[in-house]
């Protein structure tokens, strides 16, 4: 399948998140620390109606060894097939 013409799953929500984390991005630019931006991209996703999780954890099996993985968050996983995770 050609990569230029690939549909997104849940095209709307994607394009919701992705245009949150840019806003995100040209308000406050280069350089602050991981946790601004994770702080100001749940103020963004809040504001747009974007349900979300912050510091989700969720499984992963490698090599049949199941460790827990902390994202940054998780979102639209109201209105989406699948949830997106934030890292």
């Amino acid at each position: 399948m050609d990569a230029d013409r690939m549909e997104l799953p849940d095209k709307d929500l994607t394009a919701g998140i992705i245009s949150a984390a840019i806003a995100v991005h040209r308000i406050l630019g280069p350089g602050f620390l991981e946790s601004i931006y994770e702080e100001a991209l749940c103020i963004e996703l809040a504001r747009r109606n974007i349900a979300f999780e912050r510091q989700k954890s969720i499984p992963l099996t490698y090599e049949s060894q199941l460790r827990r993985y902390a994202t940054d968050g998780q979102a639209g996983w109201q209105r989406a097939s699948q949830p997106f995770l934030i890292s």
